[in-house]
């Protein structure tokens, strides 16, 4: 009867691990979280140059397995940017929203290197209105400011 209960113990152990590696495995990243990952980032300090563009990218898993050519990170708190779904921007079009007020970006433009680790990047700041495509009242897409237009 007590050789069962260590038994009992150990397939009790690798079955939750079994059913934690799939539940952890199975997390795909919404449009919504993927658009945060690759645009917003309030946190981080000026300058916006290219070594910042170069580290940010790297950091936010956009060089993995290519180089993406260009990415634009806005510098602002989530909610601000939330908002132009629900109000603070002019719905142009479809689902793209024009932000009433400006942001401070960042357009960080490959220049060279390979992926992981070697993507070099160039740096523009600008302050702008933004334009952003919104899924159920949430930013999934940021885009061109000629994409705004109907």
């Amino acid at each position: 009867m007590y050789p069962r209960a260590p038994h009992a113990a150990l397939l009790l152990f690798l079955l939750l691990t079994l059913v934690l590696s799939l539940v952890v495995e199975d997390h795909k990243e919404s449009a919504y979280e993927k658009f945060q990952r690759q645009h917003v980032d309030e946190d981080s300090p000026s300058p916006y140059d290219d070594a910042y563009c170069t580290q940010r990218m790297q950091a936010k898993n956009m060089t993995q397995r290519t180089c993406k050519i260009i990415n634009t990170f806005i510098h602002a708190a989530l909610p601000s940017i939330d908002d132009i779904c629900t109000g603070a921007g002019n719905n142009t079009h479809d689902n793209y929203y024009y932000s009433y007020s400006d942001f401070n970006v960042t357009d960080c433009t490959f220049v060279s290197g390979s992926p992981p680790k070697e993507c070099m990047y160039s740096a523009r700041f600008n302050t702008q209105k933004i334009c952003i495509a919104c899924t159920e009242n949430l930013p999934v897409h940021y885009g061109p400011v000629s994409q705004c237009r109907p």
